[in-house]
């Protein structure tokens, strides 16, 4: 199975992190994963977004403005979280 965060962002499931002990985790890991491909996020926007909590067996899913070589893109950056009974979290994110 694959996660296709666009068209060059291909990763299998096997390489890619899905589960994290919590929100802040899971959206380090995107931002991790996604500057290390070129992209820039608003860091303030990104640092409100580390205060999100999800409530257990609910789904938040956040928008994020992205840029590329200090350009604005059309596509965004989505991320989705959800929060097991046992409190973890599972994530999705791709840019659409």
């Amino acid at each position: 199975m694959t996660i296709l965060l666009s068209e060059n962002f291909l990763y299998e499931k096997e390489h890619a992190e899905i589960y994290f002990n919590s929100e802040k985790e899971a959206l380090n890991y995107v931002f991790e994963q996604i500057t290390a491909k070129g992209y820039e996020i608003n860091e303030r926007e990104f640092n409100e977004a580390l205060n999100f909590i999800v409530p257990i067996e609910e789904t938040q899913r956040i928008s994020f403005q992205i840029t590329k070589n200090n350009k604005p893109l059309k596509e965004q950056l989505q991320v989705q979280l959800y929060k097991m009974k046992s409190g973890r979290v599972e994530l999705n994110f791709y840019i659409f």
